[in-house]
């Protein structure tokens, strides 16, 4: 009996690492707006914001993508990787033809009609609900998202809610990366700041 449950114990402490697999990058504070278009009552054009997080990360009113079904809410988010470095509490396998639609929309147009086009697309890849038209523009995106199975990107996070096993699920979204240009822009724009202000310092 004893041999029994050390067994037991042993395998069960090799399976917990697959199940606690996803491990996030941090946390960090998402506020998300959503906007017209709006179909069957659903608005289509979601935008979001990180003011903050403990990973360095954040961004300005952006371009995001709902891929989950839940009531929306602004909070803290775990965020996650896209790039197959680590596993994500979603469907990687839908989770990557969603970040091949976020990759590629604009290949479609650029307004928000189009954005909307590429939610639905994104919630009917996700297997949120199915409101595409049959035909069109969401259903174009759609059906050449369904060939990115494996799809990788290192432009797109996984915010996902809730952090820290509060028990409380909210809607998921797609949130972009900043451009490693953008972000030396900044640190080059933060370095002539600092420059300046030291130079007015020693001038006293």
């Amino acid at each position: 009996m004893k041999k029994l449950t050390i067994s037991a114990l042993f395998l069960l402490f090799l399976a917990f690492p697959l199940v606690a697999g996803a491990v996030p990058l941090g946390t960090g504070d998402l506020n998300v707006t959503h906007t017209s278009p709006i179909q069957d009552g659903y608005y289509l054009d979601y935008d979001g914001q990180v003011s903050s997080s403990d990973f360095g990360y954040s961004i300005g009113l952006s371009e995001v993508f709902c891929v989950s079904g839940e009531n929306g809410n602004d909070g803290t988010y775990d965020f996650y990787k896209l790039d197959g470095s680590t596993s994500t509490p979603l469907n990687d396998g839908n989770l990557a033809k969603a970040a091949w639609i976020a990759d590629n929309w604009t290949t479609y147009g650029t307004s928000d009609v189009i954005k909307g086009e590429a939610q639905k697309a994104v919630w009917a890849i996700m297997g949120v609900m199915n409101i595409m038209d049959g035909t069109g523009t969401d259903f174009d995106i759609y059906t050449a998202a369904n060939d990115h199975a494996g799809y990788t990107t290192n432009k797109w996070y996984l915010a996902y809610s809730p952090s820290g096993g509060s028990g409380t699920n909210y809607q998921d979204f797609l949130t972009p990366v900043p451009e490693p240009g953008t972000l030396l822009l900044l640190g080059l724009g933060l370095i002539g700041i600092v420059g300046v202000g030291r130079k007015k310092l020693f001038k006293k």
